[in-house]
């Protein structure tokens, strides 16, 4: 987007305020806003989809895994006083199994990572969650002003993001743009699981957190 470009006038102004202010180099703060978020939430990203198979298969053909949209990184970090929190996944699975069970069928089965320290997440701005599809599950469409990875830990399925479908399975991973009509079906006898990173905590830290779940 090309910020110079930006209309500076409000025509609900008089012409000659505008007129006068604009000599001063300066202007309505809305007026650039009405663009920079719209009413709709707009963007040009699309899903993407990575199959664990792809990157397998490079990887066994020399490290050539840069073709299927992965690359190795070491971290470049120092430590940021963060607790080394770890969740293993067997017991995710079985606190998910048992939710299952018991939640109601219109009750998406989902669990959140969190800082056992404060109950909150566990980073500032990113976020992740497990989510259980009972088999044959189809969830209710919802879409959120936050972008969102997915890896399938199990399971095979299909998500429908905005307009795209996504066929996936066991180490599968896809993206999630802001803003998209987004539904998972578990397509398999046994259950699904998906985990799901999310940017919703720095979203609600800007008051930027929004979300809608289709009837």
């Amino acid at each position: 987007m090309d910020l110079t470009r930006l209309p500076t006038r409000d025509p609900s102004l008089p012409a000659a305020y505008s007129e006068a202010i604009e000599q001063l180099s300066l202007a309505p703060l809305w007026t650039a806003l009405h663009v920079l978020l719209p009413n709709e939430r707009t963007t040009r990203v699309v899903p993407r989809h990575w199959r664990w198979a792809d990157p397998q298969r490079a990887a066994l053909r020399g490290g050539q895994a840069k073709a299927a949209g992965l690359v190795p990184r070491d971290s470049r970090y120092e430590g940021t006083g963060y607790p080394q929190v770890r969740w293993p996944w067997r017991w995710v699975r079985t606190a998910l199994a048992a939710m299952a069970e018991t939640a109601p069928a219109a009750i998406p089965v989902v669990l959140r990572h969190v800082n056992p320290c404060t109950g909150t997440w566990p980073l500032p701005t990113m976020g992740s969650e497990a989510q259980w599809l009972r088999p044959g599950e189809t969830t209710r469409a919802e879409r959120r002003t936050g972008s969102g990875v997915f890896d399938v830990i199990e399971g095979r399925g299909e998500t429908r993001i905005g307009d795209a479908q996504i066929t996936w399975e066991q180490g599968d991973c896809f993206a999630a743009p802001p803003w998209q009509w987004i539904e998972h079906e578990n397509r398999s006898s046994p259950p699904a699981c998906l985990s799901h990173l999310t940017d919703e905590p720095a979203l609600t830290a800007l008051g930027l957190w929004r979300e809608e779940r289709k009837p």
